[in-house]
């Protein structure tokens, strides 16, 4: 039992009840194969594109922005949520006030690769911790494939490429090359990969796709862009360094994976091991490594669960 999909349960406990039973005949076996083999293929149905599930994936909802463009500051787009300098902002003044003075906002000015008519972006002399999100709810335990348009730098004289990157729950994919960043500027508590593209050299863009994967086990799957002021080698030396533009946002269920699942929990094991030195107070530290102990003996279980896994997640 891999799914909250009621249908698919009810075959699985069906079918496993008939076969345990002794008494079973032929035709109670060949019925319940059959009512499974039905319920799978429904599930599998359900599987595949879920951008439905999210509101203006494609940032072609301007209601927020009074139904007009902008290349000012305007409120969050409808649907997304956006957070300055770890600030959640809900209107375009608190967007200034928690740094964010230059641009933020919805418009055309993006080449033939946006996805309609508009794409978002920000600009700013220096660009402050940015993130734009939105929370997905009620998903089935499973991989998760989440991407974007995203276009990571652009300036003729010099780079502006810095954190910029798609991130869905702590895993992200950042624009550029793995020698683009280091230590100084790359996230510590996300899992990250990179899309290795070239720095955009136009304004308009193109838009490069930019995806992440990611196993969802508690249901719940927030996506969106973040990005910094912050380069290679931790300086934040304005110049617009680390703005973007970005439209097209894809969600992808890609089904359930033991495997999946299990590197989830080791990498939250390694997150773990990370921390503990020098992070913690004797007493939480100790209880600490008593969980992370727990973790890895389940990962060398012979009986672990899908629910197993995901509690230990937890």
């Amino acid at each position: 039992n891999t799914t909250s999909d009621p249908t698919l349960t009810a075959a699985i406990a069906t079918a496993t009840t008939v076969y345990n039973n002794a008494q079973a005949t032929t035709e109670d076996l060949t019925t319940a194969i059959a009512n499974l083999k039905t319920a799978v293929a429904v599930y599998e149905q359900s599987k595949g594109d879920i951008t439905n599930k999210l509101v203006n994936p494609s940032f072609e909802d301007l209601s927020s922005q009074n139904n007009a463009t902008t290349t000012s500051v305007a409120n969050p787009p409808a649907g997304w949520n956006i957070i300055v300098n770890g600030t959640a902002c809900a209107t375009a003044d608190e967007i200034k006030a928690a740094g964010l003075t230059g641009w933020c906002g919805v418009n055309a000015d993006i080449d033939a690769t946006k996805d309609g008519s508009y794409g978002f972006g920000i600009w700013n002399q220096n660009i402050p911790e940015f993130e734009i999100s939105q929370t997905i709810t009620g998903l089935d335990r499973g991989t998760y494939t989440v991407s974007c348009g995203l276009m990571g730098s652009s300036n003729s004289s010099g780079s502006r490429l810095t954190t910029q990157r798609v991130f869905a729950n702590n895993n992200s994919t950042y624009f550029g090359h793995p020698t683009d960043y280091s230590a100084s500027n790359l996230a510590s508590d996300e899992i990250s990969t990179y899309g290795e593209y070239d720095e955009t050299m136009n304004d308009q863009g193109p838009l490069q796709t930019c995806s992440t994967k990611v196993y969802v086990y508690d249901g719940t799957l927030k996506v969106g862009i973040r990005t910094n002021g912050v380069s290679s080698d931790g300086s934040q030396n304005g110049g617009g360094r680390g703005w973007f533009k970005a439209d097209n946002f894809k969600v992808v269920n890609n089904g359930y994976s033991a495997s999946d699942a299990m590197n989830t929990l080791k990498s939250y094991i390694s997150i773990g091991e990370t921390l503990v030195d020098g992070y913690m107070e004797e007493k939480l530290c100790d209880n600490f490594l008593n969980l992370i102990s727990d973790a890895t003996d389940y990962t060398k279980s012979s009986t672990t669960t899908p629910e197993g896994i995901d509690k230990m997640i937890i």
